[in-house]
C-alpha cells in the first residue's frame, strides 16, 4: 500500500528557522534539476528513487516519455513509497543499450562498489545516453551502515571516464557560504537539541541571521582549484555515453 507523501520539502524548500539542516542541500539539489532538466528526454530510470521527490517536475519540465522508479525493496525511511521496479542492488533490470537518462539523486555515496554502478549505468545506457546524479560532500553520516562515500570532483571524473563515460561535467552546487551554512544548519540540528532548553532554544535564534545572509550572499564557484574555488557542499554530475 503506497500512502500520500508531502514532496514540497524537495521541490519548494523553505528558507527559515525550522528548516536549516536541509534547505541549502536540497535548494542546490533542486538547481541541478532544474539547471540539466530539459537534457532529460525519453525512457528515464531514477535509481535509488526513494520517494520520488523530483518526478512530477521532470516529467512536466522535460522530455520524458516515460519515468521508472528503480530502488531496493520499500520501507518506512521511504514513507511505503514502493517504486516502479523492485531492484536487487546489483544488476539494473534492464537489457543493454535500452535507456535514455538515468538519474540517481544522493545515491553514489550509498552505494558499495562505485566501479561497478558506474559499470551498469553505462550499459543500459543508449549511446548518447545521459546520467545524472547529485552527491553529497557536506554532510553527516545517515543511513548507517549504508553511507559508503565522499567525492571530489576529480574521483567522481575517474570512475565516469574509466567506465566508458566522455563529455563529464562535475560542478559545485554551493561554494563557501553555503558550505558553512550547511555546516551550522546541521551543528544546530544535530548537536544543540540535546542540549539544554535554553541552549535549544536560543542558539538556533541566534545563529539563523548569520545562517541566512550566507545562503543569500553564497558565490557558486566556476572551477575547481586549491584556494578561492575549493569548497562546495556538494556536486552534481552529468556524464554522456
Amino acid at each position: 500500500m503506497e500512502t500520500k507523501v508531502d514532496k514540497s520539502k524537495f521541490v519548494e524548500p523553505k528558507l527559515c528557522l525550522s528548516n536549516m539542516k536541509y534547505y541549502t542541500v536540497r535548494n542546490s539539489i533542486l538547481r541541478a534539476v532544474k539547471q540539466n532538466i530539459n537534457r532529460f528526454n525519453g525512457k528515464l530510470i531514477d535509481l535509488g528513487c526513494g520517494i520520488m521527490p523530483y518526478r512530477e517536475i521532470i516529467i512536466s519540465e522535460g522530455r520524458i516519455d516515460e519515468y521508472i522508479g528503480v530502488d531496493l525493496m520499500y520501507s518506512d525511511y521511504h514513507n511505503r513509497v514502493k517504486p516502479d521496479i523492485i531492484w536487487n542492488g546489483f544488476d539494473i533490470p534492464f537489457e543493454d543499450n535500452s535507456i535514455d537518462c538515468l538519474i540517481a539523486t544522493e545515491f553514489l555515496e550509498h552505494y558499495h562498489d562505485t566501479g561497478h554502478i558506474f559499470k551498469e549505468i553505462f550499459r543500459v545506457l543508449k549511446k548518447d545516453g545521459l546520467f545524472f546524479a547529485t552527491i553529497p560532500f557536506i554532510w553527516n553520516l545517515h543511513e548507517s551502515p549504508y553511507d559508503e562515500y565522499r567525492f571530489t570532483p576529480f574521483s567522481l571524473t575517474k570512475y565516469a571516464i574509466n567506465n566508458g563515460f566522455s563529455e563529464v561535467e562535475v560542478r559545485p552546487l554551493g561554494g563557501w557560504n553555503y558550505s558553512l551554512a550547511q555546516f551550522l544548519g546541521l551543528w544546530v540540528t544535530h548537536f544543540c537539541h540535546k542540549k539544554s532548553k535554553i541552549i535549544k532554544i536560543i542558539i538556533p535564534r541566534i545563529i539563523y541571521p548569520f545562517y541566512y545572509l550566507l545562503v543569500r550572499s553564497d558565490k557558486v564557484p566556476s572551477e575547481f582549484d586549491n584556494n578561492e574555488n575549493s569548497m562546495f557542499n556538494s556536486l552534481s554530475l552529468v556524464a554522456l555515453k
